[in-house]
Formats: structure tokens, sequence, C-alpha cells
């Protein structure tokens, strides 16, 4: 049995209710004003081909990104979650360091070829300088696949050089995420 609390790589995710900013950014994707999201939904996105199985729901809180993630997951869906993140990530990384926290509900199986692209996710957010260095995920034994998938998301994080730690409690990882920004903060 995996003990929680481990320090690896990873992100964060937890569902909380928000609502839409007012604040404009400035996306570096298309060069344009926008309005800055502080939630955004995989729910949202419309796959041509194949839908996506799972879904992930974002909301930024100050400087986490706090996912609410629902298994099982497929390689659809991390194609929808580039699709919807990436506004919310380039501006809570304009505003300086930031961290996630991943909630898993349900089920923590995924494809193969899903932890392939969710690498290749943290890859392209490192290419571009605005991967988040600060992880936790929340997860508990009641999620599917608990046992099996742990050292699968432990393994992608660490990876992708994210300090991770793995909670059963969404308060405990919020306490230690913020810890962990202020330590990093700290060091500057």
């Amino acid at each position: 049995m995996p003990q929680y609390g481990l320090l690896c790589n990873t992100w964060i995710l937890y569902f909380m209710d928000g609502q839409d900013g007012d604040k404009a950014i400035k996306s570096s994707k298309t060069g344009v004003s926008m309005p800055s999201k502080k939630s955004a939904s995989t729910d949202d996105y419309d796959p041509s081909l194949f839908k996506q199985h799972g879904r992930v729901n974002y909301t930024r809180e100050k400087q986490i990104l706090i996912c609410d993630a629902e298994g099982p997951f497929n390689r659809e869906l991390i194609d929808a979650i580039i699709n919807v993140s990436m506004d919310l990530i380039e501006a809570i990384n304009a505003d300086g360091k930031w961290a996630d926290i991943t909630i898993i509900r349900k089920s923590a199986l995924a494809s193969p070829e899903s932890f392939q692209a969710f690498n290749d996710f943290f890859k392209l957010l490192g290419n571009m300088g605005i991967r988040s260095s600060i992880s936790a995920l929340v997860i508990d034994e009641s999620v599917e696949g608990f046992h099996i998938m742990i050292p699968h998301f432990v393994k992608a994080y660490a990876d992708a050089g994210i300090n991770l730690g793995v909670f059963k409690k969404f308060s405990i990882a919020k306490v230690w995420v913020e810890n962990q920004l202020e330590l990093t903060n700290c060091a500057q």
C-alpha cells in the first residue's frame, strides 16, 4: 500500500464552483485580449472524431490551479485537456509561480496512450516555460485502479521534473501546496 504525502513530481486537480472573471488577458497563442477565465471543463470540448472518456473541471484559486478529474481516461481526454486548459495555464503563469492540485474521482484507469499524451503535454508546457513545478494528487482507496495507477502518475510527474505530493484528502494537499509555494517564493 502506497504511503501518502510521498513527494515526487506531479500536478494538482480539484473541483470548485467558480465564475468567469472580468479581467482581460492577452493570450500568447492568439495575441488577442480576451476575458480571463477562472474555470474550464473538458465537457466544453467537442472532438471531431472520437469522444473523450472522463472529465476534468478546472478552477483557479489565486496561484493554484485546482482540477477535478473523473476517470477512466483516454487519449482524447488529454486532447480536450490541452484545448480547454491552456488559457487558464497561461494566465496563472503570467501572475508568477503556481501549483496545481488534481483530485481523481471514480476511476484512475488510463491507457498507455493516455500517459504518453500526458507526458507530451508536460513537455509542451515545459517548452513554453509555463509548467507548474509543484503538484498534488488527491486520490483515495475508493477510486477504481487506485493501487495500480498511482505509480504511473508518480512516474509521469517525476519524468517531467514536477515536485509531487500524493494525498488522501484535499485539505491536506492544499496546505502542502500552499507551503511549497511559500517556500519557493522565499527562495527567490
